[in-house]
């Protein structure tokens, strides 16, 4: 008896492993009992031995998916142990570099923007991840404003390196993403700089300057935009100061073009080059 309970409970397994594969290689219109019966090689009879119907099948593959990309991702991480920056890496390696969970990941998440079942459930694992990084971050930074904003940047590295295709200037996107994950997990120094380590250097010290030169090209893109007062409302003196900078070619910020659009980690990087240029060169960058 108990070696037919296995059974039945390999052979339902094997309908929903099936479903995950056809979701990840064609989305959830891939998934069509006919055809996974045909790749199962048993008939579609059998399919509702154990499911009443396709949108039961649907709901038991997201089930799974759940399962093992929050539950079963945390209770490793935990089991295995070690400090909270390898516990993050491990379970952004276990999560977005597995060739089984990241292809349905993915289609989760197109799945999501035309179902909003299942945006509800993608929006519950994506909480439960933020939790865990919030948990991990915070156990070496204090402020809760910047963990929730390293929190964010580290998920959005993790998933939205998947859909960028984009050069890095000679340099490999895991080199890049080993730098950007070593800025996002530097401890912060009583200062409130960001201790540099082997992958960070010393310009990781520079951020805070380097976040000030964003903050102040965001303001900008929002004038052009006319989401603020426009130039002409602030101090004349200031704009004319900023537009005899850059028509002498000595800026203390890149200009605002080379910025915009970019992501935030791409700008600090910008900005801490270009600092550490200025003071080398003595601020005779434009000077012909």
């Amino acid at each position: 008896m108990a070696h037919t309970v296995g059974a039945i409970r390999t052979t339902r397994d094997g309908w929903i492993e099936e479903g995950l594969r056809a979701l990840a290689a064609g989305g959830p219109d891939a998934v069509r009992v006919e055809a996974l019966a045909k790749r199962l090689g048993v008939t579609k009879g059998g399919f509702y031995g154990y499911f009443a119907d396709r949108e039961a099948l649907l709901e038991a593959m997201l089930d799974t998916w759940e399962r093992e990309s929050t539950d079963e991702v945390i209770e490793r991480v935990e089991r295995e142990g070690g400090d909270p920056r390898s516990k993050i890496k491990r379970a952004g390696v276990l999560t977005f570099s597995d060739d089984r969970l990241l292809p349905i990941d993915l289609a989760v998440r197109d799945w999501a923007r035309r179902d909003e079942a299942v945006a509800v459930r993608l929006r519950r694992v994506d909480n439960r991840r933020m939790a865990l990084l919030r948990e991990m971050i915070g156990s070496f930074c204090s402020d809760p404003e910047e963990v929730e904003a390293r929190s964010l940047l580290a998920f959005c590295v993790a998933i939205g390196e998947h859909f960028l295709a984009a050069d890095h200037g000679g340099r490999t996107r895991a080199q890049v993403l080993a730098r950007a994950a070593a800025l996002l997990l530097a401890a912060p120094t009583s200062s409130g700089h960001h201790q540099g380590n082997d992958a960070t250097g010393d310009r990781a010290g520079q951020l805070p300057q380097a976040g000030l030169q964003w903050r102040e090209a965001e303001h900008q893109l929002q004038v052009l935009r006319g989401e603020q007062a426009g130039p002409e409302q602030h101090d004349p003196d200031q704009h004319h100061a900023r537009d005899g900078d850059r028509e002498g070619g000595d800026t203390e910020q890149p200009h605002l073009q080379e910025r915009v659009g970019r992501h935030p980690l791409t700008a600090y990087e910008d900005g801490a080059d270009h600092q550490a240029r200025h003071q080398h060169t003595g601020g005779r960058q434009g000077e012909a």
